[in-house]
């Protein structure tokens, strides 16, 4: 999913709010962050900090953006192959 995706368009919100919910809380008692599983230097995370780098799955460069209003945005990244607005 797009990381400007509205809430309102969120297909299945209870299965995001969920897997939210245990990313928190296997990366609460550990040292070192991980959306991947994989705790090797470099390999922690899907797309997070990876911009122009290959992504896991699908091989597309990663994008940074930034979203929000002026003075409070906040830096994310994506694939857009993967992560294209109206995906799962």
């Amino acid at each position: 999913m797009a990381p400007e995706t509205s809430v309102a368009e969120v297909r299945d919100l209870r299965r995001l709010v969920d897997r939210a919910r245990q990313m928190l809380e296997l990366n609460s008692h550990r040292g070192q962050q991980s959306t991947t599983g994989d705790l090797a230097r470099g390999r922690q995370f899907w797309v997070y900090d990876r911009a122009g780098r290959p992504c896991r799955r699908c091989g597309t460069p990663i994008r940074q953006t930034l979203l929000g209003d002026e003075g409070r945005e906040r830096t994310t990244f994506a694939c857009p192959t993967c992560q294209r607005r109206g995906s799962p």
